[in-house]
């Protein structure tokens, strides 16, 4: 529907052969900060228990 690529590497190609660059923050920062988010809620809701 709006054209946006949900890998990072295939988003890199099409930018980079049109050098247009305005948006490349999105799908590099979106994964790794998504992915740092759900670890942090996962260790709050389920990690650092004792055996």
């Amino acid at each position: 529907f709006t054209g946006a690529a949900l890998n990072p590497a295939r988003a890199f190609g099409p930018a980079l052969a049109s050098s247009h660059w305005a948006n490349q923050g999105v799908y590099w920062v979106g994964p790794l900060a998504g992915g740092f988010l759900a670890g942090l809620i996962y260790d709050a809701l389920y990690g650092k228990k004792q055996l």
